[in-house]
């Protein structure tokens, strides 16, 4: 989770494995959207701006776990952009 620059992760979380890292790359890629403006506090966004920088962090995501030998483990990333940033395409 991301909020207002800091990144929270669960406490089973494993530096050494690369799916469990790739969610600090996410939330790292945030941190840049913060730090550019791009992310506001305070500013809850529009749908599509919200969903536009989910679509960012899981594209980072998937590039960084691609160059891992992983594949690409988000392949709906429109859909899933959407529904991390709480909302519906069609609001």
């Amino acid at each position: 989770l991301y909020s207002n620059g800091k990144i929270f992760l669960r406490d089973t979380w494993d530096v050494q494995d690369d799916f469990d890292a790739s969610y600090f790359v996410h939330e790292f890629v945030h941190h840049l959207q913060f730090l550019d403006g791009t992310i506001v506090p305070g500013n809850k966004g529009t749908c599509i701006e919200n969903a536009r920088t989910e679509f960012v962090a899981y594209s980072v995501q998937n590039q960084w776990l691609m160059r891992r030998g992983k594949g690409i483990p988000y392949r709906m990333m429109h859909e899933l952009s959407f529904i991390s940033a709480g909302c519906n395409p069609d609001d």
